[in-house]
């Protein structure tokens, strides 16, 4: 099967399709968005680049929403909202640990996942 671009072996285990959602992320920012009672915290995965088709329809897992961001705008920041995909934080630590080329907010959120584990 292919989807965005991206093989998902059929019958390939667990662990191939947290490869192929790995890849579906790896031009996403992520962002963790605590919660009062710490497991049911989220991390959200959006797509700096709005032109960009963000692939997260594909992933196959979460729940699909809007996120309000801030980004630099001329000498200061304004907020805009965009698309997002968000995951519990079981779900979203292995896409964080395998994601390839990932986004540098993926690759500190990885490696705070790593350094955790």
């Amino acid at each position: 099967m292919v989807a965005m671009g991206v093989v998902v072996p059929e019958g390939g285990g667990e662990a191939a399709r947290v490869r192929a959602r790995a890849a579906l992320v790896r031009s996403c920012a992520a962002v963790f968005l605590p919660a009062e009672v710490p497991r049911e915290g989220r991390v959200a995965f959006w797509n700096p680049d709005p032109d960009a088709a963000d692939g997260l329809d594909e992933a196959g897992v979460g729940v699909r929403g809007d996120l309000v961001v801030a980004r630099r705008h001329g000498k200061g920041a304004r907020s805009r909202t965009v698309p997002a995909l968000f995951l519990p934080v079981a779900a979203a630590v292995p896409l964080l640990l395998h994601a390839e080329h990932p986004h540098p907010a993926v690759a500190s959120w990885g490696a705070a996942a790593r350094h955790a584990l």
